[in-house]
């Protein structure tokens, strides 16, 4: 369910069947390589569902969201920008439990980030942080990036972000640099 926007107010609404999803069917990505993955005993133990309370007026954009998926791990977070004109200015802050790394219990995490965005003409400068802690493992997961964007129209731009990502719980290294470069159209 999606309320209509009362003087910037709204509220999302979500429920869905205990279906479960497949670990094969995130294989690759950050959740399952670091360590984040739901066991298979624990699919199908809740019907997920999730609710969002949002306001936004003039710069300030604020929402609280809760969600809770089908292997009862649950997440409450809040999330605000706040746009002053020649940049954005990005924060969040989300607490809830994951399945541990060794995969035999719930644990507690936070994860907290801040970024902003600053417009110059056609080019859009981009620089972000992401921290992840965890409780019952010890371990967490830091990231720092930087991006550029430079807009070639309204529906077409170039892009190219770097980041670095260390901690525990990443790579079991010190450090671990990636970038990328893109285009991006929209049809």
């Amino acid at each position: 369910y999606r309320s209509p926007n009362f003087a910037g107010f709204s509220v999302h609404a979500a429920y869905a069947a205990a279906e479960g999803q497949y670990i094969g069917d995130t294989q690759g990505s950050f959740a399952n390589t670091a360590g984040f993955q739901i066991p298979t005993a624990r699919l199908n133990l809740e019907n997920p569902m999730g609710f969002n309370a949002r306001w936004a007026a003039g710069p300030i954009n604020i929402g609280v969201a809760y969600d809770l998926n089908t292997a009862d791990y649950d997440t409450t977070g809040v999330y605000g920008s706040y746009d002053f004109g020649f940049m954005t200015l990005y924060g969040q802050y989300e607490t809830g439990t994951i399945n541990n790394a060794a995969g035999t219990a719930k644990e507690d995490t936070g994860a907290s980030s801040i970024s902003a965005k600053i417009p110059m003409g056609a080019g859009t400068f981009k620089a972000g942080y992401v921290g992840v802690s965890s409780g019952l493992a010890n371990k967490d997961v830091n990231k720092y990036g930087l991006g550029v964007q430079y807009d070639l129209s309204k529906r077409t731009n170039i892009y190219s972000n770097i980041g670095d990502a260390g901690g525990d719980r990443a790579t079991g290294t010190q450090s671990d640099m990636r970038f990328d470069i893109g285009v991006t159209h929209r049809f």
